[in-house]
C-alpha cells in the first residue's frame, strides 16, 4: 500500500531590483523552510502575484518598471517631473494594490493581497506615512541598513503563525 504525503511548499514573494546584494536573506529564509520567488520589476511582480498566493510578500519601493507600457510611462513621467528623485514604483504598486482610488496606474483585474502579508524592505526612510496610509503597519517596514536575515525570517514566521490563527509568536 502506497502512502502519499502532500508536502506544502511555503513560498515568499520578493520584489527587489538588486537581489544579488541580499543572497544571505534568501539563504536564511530557505534554511527556515521557505522558497523565495524573486522578481526585479513591477511588471514581473504583477504577473507572479496573479498566479500564486504567498505566505509573505516582500517589497522594495525603489524598483524598475519592467516591460509594461503603463509602468514605463509612469516612471518616465515621475523622473521628468523630479529628476533628482526616484520614481518609487514599488510604492506606486502598493498604492495600486491597496488604494486604487489614488493610484497612478490601475491594475485590472485587481490583485487581492492581505496587507498583513506585506513587508516593505527598503533603504528609504521618508515614505513610512505613505506606506501606513495603505494599511501596512509600521512594524512591517524594515530598513535595509538596520536589518538582518534573522529578523526578516522571524517576521515571516510570525506572519505565518498569525495567518494560521495562532496568537502566540513563533520563537
Amino acid at each position: 500500500m502506497e502512502i502519499k504525503k502532500e508536502i506544502k511548499v511555503k513560498k515568499v514573494f520578493w520584489l527587489e531590483d538588486q537581489f544579488k546584494n541580499f543572497s544571505a536573506y534568501k539563504s536564511k529564509l530557505f534554511m527556515g523552510g521557505y522558497v523565495v520567488d524573486t522578481v526585479s520589476s513591477v511588471s514581473e511582480a504583477i504577473k507572479k502575484l496573479r498566479k500564486q498566493d504567498y505566505i509573505a510578500v516582500v517589497f522594495d519601493i525603489k524598483v524598475l518598471p519592467g516591460d509594461d507600457k503603463k509602468w514605463i510611462e509612469l516612471d518616465e513621467k515621475k523622473r521628468k517631473a523630479n529628476p533628482d528623485s526616484d520614481s518609487y514604483l514599488g510604492l506606486e504598486l502598493l498604492r495600486s494594490l491597496f488604494n486604487p482610488e489614488i493610484a497612478n496606474v490601475k491594475i485590472d483585474p485587481p490583485i487581492k493581497i492581505d496587507p498583513k502579508k506585506i513587508i516593505v524592505f527598503s533603504v528609504v526612510f521618508d515614505r513610512t506615512e505613505a506606506i501606513s496610509s495603505l494599511g501596512i503597519p509600521g512594524y512591517q517596514v524594515l530598513y535595509k541598513a538596520s536589518s538582518d536575515p534573522k529578523h526578516l525570517l522571524q517576521m515571516i514566521k510570525n506572519m505565518e503563525a498569525r495567518d494560521e490563527g495562532s496568537s502566540e509568536k513563533v520563537k
